[in-house]
């Protein structure tokens, strides 16, 4: 038997050549081994685990070793203040996409019962989070949710059902607008591909479903492909948020026929990026 602190040592020394947070790594691995908050391992040093426990645990370590990332290895990460599952066939959901959601429900709670449509929904964190979000605020919502991926969805239905959204969300399997019929939303919602191919990455993003990462043309295909074809599936007045990567703003921007249909700008992260694009569709006739 080891105890939490020589477990952490041994683990922390194990991970040093590989982590930015190894400290980070071993005390979340211990925990959702142990069944306990991290805090308690820290709290409670000299418990010893069992040999289950300890294989267990070398195991993970091991695999976090090789930069597998630590939201696969515990399947679950937190996003908005809620605890998603996770598995490779999902992107995990991170910091940045928070601002997505609070753009659409600061715009979405103005409206009396608005229509949301959110594509690649992969996890689902998106849609559910908007979706308890104008719950708790008292505005009934219709959200359909949808991705190309049958995987990704069954994640995000699983998802929905344990966090109480499972009455809120409607989920479609849709390579982007393709299945969705023909009616008109008050908000899409989207964080599509937009890393470009020869992007140098870090190691642990390798594990991440490529199809939700990359794109074309510098990372600029998808973003482009849904600019255009969102107006067909918005109402006069409804918005387009889109996430995107670091200086894609200012190339997109410069194309003003892109923009044509739209009232445009993009929204800052708390690193001081442009991460969310905003379209705002001024007019209906919008095509020849």
């Amino acid at each position: 038997m080891s105890s939490n602190r020589a477990l952490l040592l041994e683990a922390r020394a194990k991970l040093a050549a590989t982590s930015e947070t190894p400290q980070l790594d071993a005390e979340v691995l211990l925990a959702h081994v142990l069944g306990v908050e991290r805090v308690q391992i820290i709290a409670d040093a000299a418990r010893t685990a069992s040999m289950d426990e300890v294989a267990q645990y070398l195991r993970l370590i091991d695999r976090r070793s090789n930069s597998e990332p630590v939201a696969y290895l515990t399947g679950e990460r937190e996003f908005y203040g809620r605890k998603f599952s996770v598995s490779p066939s999902v992107l995990i959901p991170r910091p940045d996409t928070e601002l997505l959601v609070d753009l659409a429900v600061q715009y979405l709670e103005t409206i009396a019962a608005p229509r949301i449509l959110e594509l690649a929904t992969g996890s689902g964190c998106i849609a559910i989070s908007v979706a308890l979000e104008l719950h708790d605020r008292e505005v009934q919502s219709d959200i359909l949710a949808s991705d190309i991926s049958p995987d990704a969805l069954r994640v995000a239905e699983r998802n929905a059902a344990k966090l109480g959204a499972s009455s809120l969300v409607r989920f479609l399997e849709s390579d982007w607008f393709k299945t969705i019929s023909k009616s008109r939303f008050d908000c899409i919602l989207i964080n599509p591909p937009y890393v470009e191919r020869d992007a140098t990455l870090a190691t642990d993003l390798s594990f991440e479903p490529a199809g939700a990462l990359f794109a074309d043309d510098n990372g600029l295909s998808e973003l482009r492909l849904l600019i255009q074809e969102s107006p067909d599936w918005l109402l006069p007045g409804g918005k387009l948020f889109l996430e995107c990567g670091a200086g894609q703003w200012d190339v997109l921007k410069a194309d003003s026929e892109l923009f044509l249909p739209y009232r445009s700008r993009a929204h800052k992260d708390l690193q001081g990026y442009d991460r969310v694009i905003e379209c705002e569709l001024l007019h209906p006739n919008h095509r020849s």
